[in-house]
Protein backbone atom coordinates (compact mmCIF):
# COMPACT_ATOMS: atom_id res chain seq x y z
CA UNK A 1 0.00 0.00 0.00
CA UNK A 2 1.66 3.27 -0.97
CA UNK A 3 2.02 6.16 1.00
CA UNK A 4 -1.30 8.06 0.18
CA UNK A 5 -3.51 4.78 0.59
CA UNK A 6 -2.25 5.18 4.08
CA UNK A 7 -3.11 8.34 4.64
CA UNK A 8 -6.62 8.03 3.36
CA UNK A 9 -7.38 4.72 5.44
CA UNK A 10 -5.86 6.34 8.87
CA UNK A 11 -8.18 9.38 7.65
CA UNK A 12 -11.31 6.67 7.44
CA UNK A 13 -10.57 4.73 10.48
CA UNK A 14 -10.55 7.93 12.61
CA UNK A 15 -13.37 9.47 11.38
CA UNK A 16 -15.53 5.52 11.68
CA UNK A 17 -13.91 6.02 15.36
CA UNK A 18 -15.05 9.47 15.76
CA UNK A 19 -18.69 8.64 14.61
CA UNK A 20 -18.50 5.46 16.80
CA UNK A 21 -17.87 7.54 19.79
CA UNK A 22 -20.49 9.98 18.80
CA UNK A 23 -22.70 7.89 18.85
CA UNK A 24 -21.99 5.76 21.57
CA UNK A 25 -22.05 9.15 23.78
CA UNK A 26 -25.05 9.51 22.43
CA UNK A 27 -27.12 6.88 23.21
CA UNK A 28 -25.46 6.45 26.69
CA UNK A 29 -26.84 10.43 27.29
CA UNK A 30 -29.85 8.93 25.80
CA UNK A 31 -30.10 5.80 28.11
CA UNK A 32 -29.27 8.02 31.49
CA UNK A 33 -31.67 10.92 30.78
CA UNK A 34 -35.23 10.24 32.72
CA UNK A 35 -37.76 11.51 30.31
CA UNK A 36 -40.23 11.89 33.77
CA UNK A 37 -37.24 13.75 35.48
CA UNK A 38 -36.31 17.15 33.65
CA UNK A 39 -33.39 18.84 34.19
CA UNK A 40 -35.60 21.93 32.89
CA UNK A 41 -38.27 22.63 35.00
CA UNK A 42 -40.88 24.79 33.13
CA UNK A 43 -42.72 27.77 34.62
CA UNK A 44 -46.19 25.47 33.66
CA UNK A 45 -45.19 22.49 36.71
CA UNK A 46 -43.67 25.65 38.98
CA UNK A 47 -47.04 27.44 39.19
CA UNK A 48 -49.36 25.04 40.60
CA UNK A 49 -46.63 23.99 43.18
CA UNK A 50 -46.20 27.18 44.40
CA UNK A 51 -49.77 27.94 44.25
CA UNK A 52 -50.75 25.50 46.35
CA UNK A 53 -48.13 25.28 48.84
CA UNK A 54 -48.62 29.07 49.08
CA UNK A 55 -52.34 28.31 49.77
CA UNK A 56 -51.49 25.54 51.89
CA UNK A 57 -49.20 27.30 54.37
CA UNK A 58 -51.73 30.56 54.66
CA UNK A 59 -54.63 27.96 55.68
CA UNK A 60 -52.59 25.35 57.19
CA UNK A 61 -52.66 23.72 60.77
CA UNK A 62 -50.27 26.03 62.52
CA UNK A 63 -50.80 29.69 60.79
CA UNK A 64 -54.74 30.11 59.43
CA UNK A 65 -55.84 27.28 62.28
CA UNK A 66 -54.35 27.33 65.69
CA UNK A 67 -53.22 31.46 64.86
CA UNK A 68 -55.38 33.04 62.89
CA UNK A 69 -58.86 31.24 63.11
CA UNK A 70 -58.52 31.37 67.13
CA UNK A 71 -57.02 34.74 67.86
CA UNK A 72 -59.92 36.62 66.19
CA UNK A 73 -62.19 34.27 67.66
CA UNK A 74 -63.77 32.61 64.76
CA UNK A 75 -62.80 29.44 66.40
CA UNK A 76 -61.99 28.07 70.20
CA UNK A 77 -59.93 24.97 71.12
CA UNK A 78 -61.49 22.26 73.02
CA UNK A 79 -58.52 20.33 73.42
CA UNK A 80 -54.59 21.40 74.01
CA UNK A 81 -56.09 25.23 74.40
CA UNK A 82 -52.58 26.57 74.91
CA UNK A 83 -52.99 28.69 71.56
CA UNK A 84 -56.13 29.55 72.45
CA UNK A 85 -54.90 31.17 75.45
CA UNK A 86 -51.81 32.71 73.72
CA UNK A 87 -49.29 30.40 74.67
CA UNK A 88 -47.42 29.48 71.59
CA UNK A 89 -44.25 27.70 71.14
CA UNK A 90 -41.39 29.33 68.41
CA UNK A 91 -42.18 26.53 66.23
CA UNK A 92 -46.14 27.93 66.41
CA UNK A 93 -44.74 30.87 64.00
CA UNK A 94 -41.11 29.61 62.35
CA UNK A 95 -43.27 27.38 60.21
CA UNK A 96 -44.61 30.51 57.68
CA UNK A 97 -41.20 31.87 57.78
CA UNK A 98 -39.42 28.94 56.95
CA UNK A 99 -42.22 27.71 54.51
CA UNK A 100 -42.50 30.84 52.84
CA UNK A 101 -38.68 31.39 52.20
CA UNK A 102 -37.51 28.10 51.70
CA UNK A 103 -40.40 26.73 49.37
CA UNK A 104 -42.67 28.97 47.22
CA UNK A 105 -40.93 32.16 47.43
CA UNK A 106 -38.32 30.58 45.70
CA UNK A 107 -40.71 29.29 43.08
CA UNK A 108 -42.00 32.34 42.44
CA UNK A 109 -38.65 33.89 41.84
CA UNK A 110 -37.63 31.13 39.24
CA UNK A 111 -41.60 31.79 37.48
CA UNK A 112 -40.23 35.23 37.08
CA UNK A 113 -36.50 34.28 36.06
CA UNK A 114 -38.45 32.24 32.93
CA UNK A 115 -40.82 34.52 32.06
CA UNK A 116 -38.29 36.59 31.19
CA UNK A 117 -36.18 33.64 29.67
CA UNK A 118 -38.89 32.35 27.75
CA UNK A 119 -40.23 35.94 26.60
CA UNK A 120 -43.38 35.77 28.49
CA UNK A 121 -44.03 38.53 30.78
CA UNK A 122 -47.45 36.48 31.69
CA UNK A 123 -45.72 34.24 33.57
CA UNK A 124 -43.64 37.06 35.08
CA UNK A 125 -46.38 38.84 36.52
CA UNK A 126 -47.91 36.07 37.93
CA UNK A 127 -44.88 35.22 39.88
CA UNK A 128 -44.65 38.79 40.50
CA UNK A 129 -48.39 38.98 42.15
CA UNK A 130 -47.78 35.78 44.18
CA UNK A 131 -44.29 37.25 45.33
CA UNK A 132 -45.98 40.47 46.81
CA UNK A 133 -49.07 38.55 48.12
CA UNK A 134 -46.39 36.77 50.19
CA UNK A 135 -44.35 38.92 51.36
CA UNK A 136 -47.41 40.94 52.58
CA UNK A 137 -48.39 37.77 54.98
CA UNK A 138 -44.99 38.03 55.89
CA UNK A 139 -44.60 41.50 57.00
CA UNK A 140 -47.85 41.40 58.38
CA UNK A 141 -47.21 38.53 60.42
CA UNK A 142 -43.64 39.33 61.72
CA UNK A 143 -42.64 43.40 60.42
CA UNK A 144 -39.55 43.97 59.27
CA UNK A 145 -38.01 41.29 57.46
CA UNK A 146 -35.65 40.00 54.77
CA UNK A 147 -36.94 41.49 51.59
CA UNK A 148 -34.51 43.22 49.41
CA UNK A 149 -31.36 40.70 50.01
CA UNK A 150 -33.87 37.57 50.35
CA UNK A 151 -34.13 34.96 48.00
CA UNK A 152 -30.60 35.08 46.90
CA UNK A 153 -28.19 32.37 49.05
CA UNK A 154 -27.95 30.57 45.55
CA UNK A 155 -26.95 33.49 43.45
CA UNK A 156 -23.46 34.87 42.54
CA UNK A 157 -23.81 37.09 45.15
CA UNK A 158 -24.56 34.71 47.63
CA UNK A 159 -25.94 36.54 50.23
CA UNK A 160 -27.20 33.60 53.46
CA UNK A 161 -27.51 36.53 56.19
CA UNK A 162 -29.43 39.33 54.84
CA UNK A 163 -30.42 42.68 56.21
CA UNK A 164 -34.18 43.06 57.68
CA UNK A 165 -35.80 45.68 55.62
CA UNK A 166 -37.83 48.26 57.02
CA UNK A 167 -41.77 47.74 56.64
CA UNK A 168 -42.42 51.03 55.48
CA UNK A 169 -39.69 50.61 52.58
CA UNK A 170 -41.45 46.85 52.04
CA UNK A 171 -45.04 48.32 51.40
CA UNK A 172 -43.04 50.77 48.74
CA UNK A 173 -42.12 48.40 46.88
CA UNK A 174 -44.69 45.75 46.99
CA UNK A 175 -46.96 47.95 45.91
CA UNK A 176 -44.84 48.76 42.77
CA UNK A 177 -44.12 45.60 42.19
CA UNK A 178 -48.20 45.11 41.74
CA UNK A 179 -47.99 47.91 39.16
CA UNK A 180 -45.86 46.68 37.05
CA UNK A 181 -46.82 43.32 37.31
CA UNK A 182 -50.43 44.87 35.95
CA UNK A 183 -48.70 46.72 33.35
CA UNK A 184 -46.66 43.74 32.11
CA UNK A 185 -50.04 41.11 31.98
CA UNK A 186 -50.95 40.83 28.01
CA UNK A 187 -54.74 39.10 28.58
CA UNK A 188 -55.08 37.34 24.92
CA UNK A 189 -51.23 36.89 24.01
CA UNK A 190 -48.63 34.96 25.98
CA UNK A 191 -50.53 31.71 26.79
CA UNK A 192 -49.81 30.52 30.16
CA UNK A 193 -50.31 26.98 31.68
CA UNK A 194 -50.52 25.24 35.26
CA UNK A 195 -52.65 28.42 36.70
CA UNK A 196 -54.55 26.40 39.53
CA UNK A 197 -55.67 29.83 40.60
CA UNK A 198 -57.44 31.15 38.29
CA UNK A 199 -57.52 28.80 34.78
CA UNK A 200 -55.12 30.79 33.25
CA UNK A 201 -57.31 33.93 32.80
CA UNK A 202 -54.85 36.72 32.86
CA UNK A 203 -57.22 39.52 32.83
CA UNK A 204 -58.50 38.44 36.51
CA UNK A 205 -54.73 38.16 37.45
CA UNK A 206 -54.42 41.66 36.29
CA UNK A 207 -57.67 42.01 38.89
CA UNK A 208 -56.06 40.86 41.39
CA UNK A 209 -53.14 42.57 41.27
CA UNK A 210 -55.31 45.82 41.71
CA UNK A 211 -57.32 44.53 44.53
CA UNK A 212 -54.49 43.49 46.30
CA UNK A 213 -52.77 46.58 45.69
CA UNK A 214 -56.23 48.39 47.11
CA UNK A 215 -55.58 46.09 50.41
CA UNK A 216 -52.08 46.95 50.74
CA UNK A 217 -52.47 50.56 50.29
CA UNK A 218 -55.24 50.74 52.70
CA UNK A 219 -53.25 48.63 55.09
CA UNK A 220 -50.68 51.84 55.50
CA UNK A 221 -53.18 54.40 55.35
CA UNK A 222 -52.87 55.49 58.87
CA UNK A 223 -49.27 56.38 57.94
CA UNK A 224 -48.75 57.84 54.26
CA UNK A 225 -51.20 59.98 52.11
CA UNK A 226 -52.64 56.97 49.41
CA UNK A 227 -56.23 58.88 48.13
CA UNK A 228 -54.42 59.77 45.29
CA UNK A 229 -53.28 56.08 44.21
CA UNK A 230 -56.64 54.48 45.73
CA UNK A 231 -59.07 56.55 43.66
CA UNK A 232 -56.76 56.16 40.23
CA UNK A 233 -57.21 52.41 40.94
CA UNK A 234 -61.35 53.43 41.18
CA UNK A 235 -60.99 55.38 38.06
CA UNK A 236 -59.08 53.53 36.11
CA UNK A 237 -58.26 49.95 36.84
CA UNK A 238 -59.94 46.99 36.63
CA UNK A 239 -61.10 45.12 40.08
CA UNK A 240 -62.79 42.64 41.34
CA UNK A 241 -66.46 42.98 40.36
CA UNK A 242 -68.12 39.39 40.46
CA UNK A 243 -67.72 36.65 43.22
CA UNK A 244 -65.91 34.33 39.95
CA UNK A 245 -63.35 37.42 40.64
CA UNK A 246 -62.51 36.17 43.87
CA UNK A 247 -58.67 34.50 44.67
CA UNK A 248 -58.96 31.37 45.64
CA UNK A 249 -57.86 28.04 45.45
CA UNK A 250 -60.64 25.39 44.84
CA UNK A 251 -59.65 22.15 46.22
CA UNK A 252 -59.31 18.67 45.32
CA UNK A 253 -61.22 15.65 47.02
CA UNK A 254 -58.25 13.29 46.77
CA UNK A 255 -55.07 13.26 48.68
CA UNK A 256 -52.62 15.29 48.93
CA UNK A 257 -54.13 18.29 47.31
CA UNK A 258 -57.82 18.60 49.49
CA UNK A 259 -57.86 21.56 52.19
CA UNK A 260 -55.40 21.76 54.93
CA UNK A 261 -58.26 21.14 57.41
CA UNK A 262 -59.48 18.11 55.89
CA UNK A 263 -55.97 16.54 55.70
CA UNK A 264 -56.06 16.64 59.38
CA UNK A 265 -57.59 13.57 61.33
CA UNK A 266 -61.02 13.67 62.26
CA UNK A 267 -59.71 13.40 66.36
CA UNK A 268 -57.40 16.51 65.41
CA UNK A 269 -60.10 18.29 63.38
CA UNK A 270 -62.89 17.53 66.48
CA UNK A 271 -60.53 19.45 69.00
CA UNK A 272 -62.26 22.85 67.40
CA UNK A 273 -65.12 24.31 68.20
CA UNK A 274 -67.04 27.28 66.76
CA UNK A 275 -65.92 30.30 69.13
CA UNK A 276 -68.93 32.06 71.31
CA UNK A 277 -67.53 35.11 69.92
CA UNK A 278 -68.27 34.57 66.35
CA UNK A 279 -71.40 32.81 67.24
CA UNK A 280 -73.06 35.03 69.85
CA UNK A 281 -72.73 37.88 67.06
CA UNK A 282 -74.17 36.22 64.04
CA UNK A 283 -77.18 35.41 65.96
CA UNK A 284 -77.84 38.56 67.45
CA UNK A 285 -77.98 39.66 63.66
CA UNK A 286 -79.88 36.76 62.49
CA UNK A 287 -77.17 36.54 60.18
CA UNK A 288 -78.20 33.50 57.16
CA UNK A 289 -74.60 32.95 57.14
CA UNK A 290 -74.30 31.22 60.52
CA UNK A 291 -75.63 27.87 58.78
CA UNK A 292 -72.58 27.62 56.50
CA UNK A 293 -69.67 28.70 58.68
CA UNK A 294 -71.27 26.30 61.92
CA UNK A 295 -73.50 22.95 62.25
CA UNK A 296 -76.02 23.12 64.88
CA UNK A 297 -75.70 21.70 68.02
CA UNK A 298 -79.00 19.84 68.61
CA UNK A 299 -80.78 17.10 67.10
CA UNK A 300 -83.52 19.42 66.06
CA UNK A 301 -80.66 21.56 64.21
CA UNK A 302 -81.85 24.48 65.23
CA UNK A 303 -79.43 25.52 68.12
CA UNK A 304 -75.98 27.07 67.33
CA UNK A 305 -73.76 26.62 70.70
CA UNK A 306 -69.87 28.13 70.26
CA UNK A 307 -67.31 27.94 73.03
CA UNK A 308 -65.59 30.93 75.18
CA UNK A 309 -61.55 31.34 73.62
CA UNK A 310 -58.78 30.54 75.85
CA UNK A 311 -60.79 27.96 78.42
CA UNK A 312 -58.19 26.03 80.79
CA UNK A 313 -58.48 22.69 80.30
CA UNK A 314 -59.98 21.99 83.79
CA UNK A 315 -62.85 24.32 82.53
CA UNK A 316 -63.23 22.56 79.28
CA UNK A 317 -63.09 19.51 81.17
CA UNK A 318 -67.07 21.06 82.34
CA UNK A 319 -68.78 21.37 78.85
CA UNK A 320 -70.26 19.16 76.96
CA UNK A 321 -68.27 18.78 74.15
CA UNK A 322 -71.21 17.19 72.21
CA UNK A 323 -73.48 19.89 72.40
CA UNK A 324 -71.38 22.75 71.21
CA UNK A 325 -71.10 23.56 67.50
CA UNK A 326 -68.47 21.70 64.99
CA UNK A 327 -66.68 23.84 62.51
CA UNK A 328 -69.32 24.18 59.35
CA UNK A 329 -69.70 20.84 57.07
CA UNK A 330 -68.93 23.19 54.29
CA UNK A 331 -65.24 24.08 55.77
CA UNK A 332 -64.60 20.45 56.38
CA UNK A 333 -64.90 19.30 52.88
CA UNK A 334 -61.85 18.71 50.87
CA UNK A 335 -62.67 20.72 48.54
CA UNK A 336 -63.38 23.68 50.25
CA UNK A 337 -62.12 26.83 48.76
CA UNK A 338 -58.20 28.43 50.06
CA UNK A 339 -59.66 32.37 50.30
CA UNK A 340 -56.55 34.89 48.81
CA UNK A 341 -59.11 37.95 48.39
CA UNK A 342 -62.78 38.04 47.61
CA UNK A 343 -64.84 40.83 46.00
CA UNK A 344 -66.46 41.07 49.14
CA UNK A 345 -63.67 42.24 51.34
CA UNK A 346 -62.50 44.82 48.73
CA UNK A 347 -66.13 45.95 48.65
CA UNK A 348 -65.86 47.00 52.38
CA UNK A 349 -62.00 48.33 52.03
CA UNK A 350 -64.03 50.96 49.68
CA UNK A 351 -66.71 51.40 51.79
CA UNK A 352 -63.97 52.38 54.17
CA UNK A 353 -62.00 54.32 51.92
CA UNK A 354 -65.24 56.43 51.05
CA UNK A 355 -66.20 56.93 54.44
CA UNK A 356 -63.06 58.21 55.53
CA UNK A 357 -62.77 60.35 51.85
CA UNK A 358 -60.41 59.23 50.30
CA UNK A 359 -62.33 58.18 47.26
CA UNK A 360 -65.13 59.06 45.71
CA UNK A 361 -68.78 56.93 46.02
CA UNK A 362 -71.16 56.07 48.76
CA UNK A 363 -69.74 54.17 51.93
CA UNK A 364 -73.53 52.82 52.21
CA UNK A 365 -73.47 51.21 48.55
CA UNK A 366 -70.30 49.97 48.92
CA UNK A 367 -70.74 48.11 52.60
CA UNK A 368 -74.15 46.93 51.35
CA UNK A 369 -72.74 45.30 47.82
CA UNK A 370 -69.54 44.13 50.49
CA UNK A 371 -72.27 42.22 52.39
CA UNK A 372 -74.41 40.98 49.24
CA UNK A 373 -71.09 39.73 47.70
CA UNK A 374 -70.71 38.03 51.15
CA UNK A 375 -74.06 36.21 51.04
CA UNK A 376 -73.72 35.44 47.12
CA UNK A 377 -70.24 34.41 48.05
CA UNK A 378 -71.88 31.37 49.91
CA UNK A 379 -75.26 30.59 48.60
CA UNK A 380 -76.85 32.61 51.25
CA UNK A 381 -80.36 34.18 50.39
CA UNK A 382 -82.47 36.75 52.73
CA UNK A 383 -80.41 39.48 51.70
CA UNK A 384 -82.83 42.25 51.63
CA UNK A 385 -84.50 41.58 55.04
CA UNK A 386 -81.17 41.52 56.63
CA UNK A 387 -80.05 44.67 55.33
CA UNK A 388 -83.44 45.86 57.12
CA UNK A 389 -82.26 45.08 60.26
CA UNK A 390 -82.02 47.91 62.82
CA UNK A 391 -78.04 46.74 64.00
CA UNK A 392 -77.50 46.02 60.23
CA UNK A 393 -78.73 49.24 58.49
CA UNK A 394 -75.81 51.64 57.63
CA UNK A 395 -75.02 54.48 60.08
CA UNK A 396 -72.44 57.29 59.09
CA UNK A 397 -71.88 57.98 62.97
CA UNK A 398 -71.38 54.10 63.24
CA UNK A 399 -69.64 53.60 59.99
CA UNK A 400 -66.42 52.18 60.85
CA UNK A 401 -67.40 50.02 63.56
CA UNK A 402 -70.37 48.69 61.33
CA UNK A 403 -67.76 48.10 58.46
CA UNK A 404 -65.13 46.38 60.24
CA UNK A 405 -67.67 44.02 61.76
CA UNK A 406 -69.04 42.94 58.80
CA UNK A 407 -65.33 42.35 56.75
CA UNK A 408 -64.43 40.40 60.00
CA UNK A 409 -67.96 38.21 59.45
CA UNK A 410 -67.05 38.23 55.82
CA UNK A 411 -63.40 37.40 56.39
CA UNK A 412 -64.73 33.95 58.17
CA UNK A 413 -61.92 31.31 57.61
CA UNK A 414 -59.28 33.80 56.43
CA UNK A 415 -57.90 34.63 60.32
CA UNK A 416 -54.57 36.11 59.16
CA UNK A 417 -56.39 38.46 57.32
CA UNK A 418 -58.75 39.31 59.75
CA UNK A 419 -56.00 39.73 62.66
CA UNK A 420 -54.34 42.16 60.06
CA UNK A 421 -57.81 44.39 59.67
CA UNK A 422 -58.71 43.93 63.42
CA UNK A 423 -54.87 45.13 64.56
CA UNK A 424 -55.66 47.55 61.59
CA UNK A 425 -59.21 49.30 62.56
CA UNK A 426 -59.48 47.68 66.55
CA UNK A 427 -62.82 45.99 64.80
CA UNK A 428 -64.78 44.11 66.21
CA UNK A 429 -64.33 44.76 69.62
CA UNK A 430 -62.44 41.50 70.86
CA UNK A 431 -62.11 40.54 74.11
CA UNK A 432 -58.72 39.06 75.20
CA UNK A 433 -59.39 35.01 75.54
CA UNK A 434 -60.90 33.77 78.91
CA UNK A 435 -57.88 31.92 80.92
CA UNK A 436 -54.80 33.62 79.03
CA UNK A 437 -51.58 34.13 80.09
CA UNK A 438 -50.28 37.39 78.09
CA UNK A 439 -51.37 39.66 80.99
CA UNK A 440 -54.87 40.22 78.95
CA UNK A 441 -53.85 40.97 75.56
CA UNK A 442 -54.34 39.83 72.22
CA UNK A 443 -51.49 39.56 70.06
CA UNK A 444 -50.39 41.67 67.83
CA UNK A 445 -47.20 39.86 66.52
CA UNK A 446 -45.52 36.95 65.30
CA UNK A 447 -42.31 36.06 66.65
CA UNK A 448 -39.33 35.50 65.10
CA UNK A 449 -37.80 32.31 64.47
CA UNK A 450 -35.16 31.42 67.49
CA UNK A 451 -32.83 30.02 65.31
CA UNK A 452 -32.18 33.85 63.54
CA UNK A 453 -30.20 34.49 66.78
CA UNK A 454 -27.54 32.77 65.69
CA UNK A 455 -27.88 32.57 61.65
CA UNK A 456 -28.33 35.75 61.15
CA UNK A 457 -27.38 37.49 64.49
CA UNK A 458 -25.72 40.84 63.72
CA UNK A 459 -29.31 41.54 61.35
CA UNK A 460 -31.16 40.06 63.93
CA UNK A 461 -30.13 41.83 66.74
CA UNK A 462 -30.07 44.99 64.25
CA UNK A 463 -33.92 44.70 63.63
CA UNK A 464 -34.61 43.60 67.62
CA UNK A 465 -32.99 47.08 68.56
CA UNK A 466 -34.91 48.99 65.83
CA UNK A 467 -38.53 47.33 66.01
CA UNK A 468 -38.67 46.04 69.41
CA UNK A 469 -38.76 43.12 71.54
CA UNK A 470 -39.55 39.58 69.76
CA UNK A 471 -42.34 39.51 71.68
CA UNK A 472 -46.50 38.80 70.52
CA UNK A 473 -47.15 42.36 72.14
CA UNK A 474 -44.62 44.13 69.61
CA UNK A 475 -46.46 45.95 67.36
CA UNK A 476 -45.68 45.88 63.51
CA UNK A 477 -44.82 49.42 61.96
CA UNK A 478 -48.66 50.26 60.55
CA UNK A 479 -50.12 49.33 63.65
CA UNK A 480 -48.13 51.64 66.05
Amino acid sequence: MNSKNIVIATVVILLLLTGCNDLFNDKFEKINTNPNDPVEVGPDLLLPQGIESAVDHYQGASTGMEFGNLVVQYWARVAGTNQDRYIYSNSQFSGLWNDSYAGELMDFKKIIQLGQELDNPNYQAIGMIMTAWNFSLLTDSYGDIPYSEALKGKDEEAITKPVFDRQQAIYTDLTKQLDEAREIIVPGEHPVNGDILFDNDMMKWKKFANSLRFRLLMRISGKEEVSTELQHLVDNEPMFTDNRDNAQLTYLSDPPNRHPFAELPSGRQNQFRMSRTLIDYLDKLNDPRLEVFADTADANGSLYVGVPNGLSPEAVGEIDISRTSRIGSFFRRPETPGVLMTLAELNFLKAEAAHRGFISGSAEDYYEQGIAASLEQYGVSGLSAYLSQEEVVFDPSQALQQIGNQKWIALYGQGLEAWNEWRRTGYPDLKPSVANDNDDRIPVRMQYPFQLETTNKKHYEEVIGRQGENSINTPVWWDQ
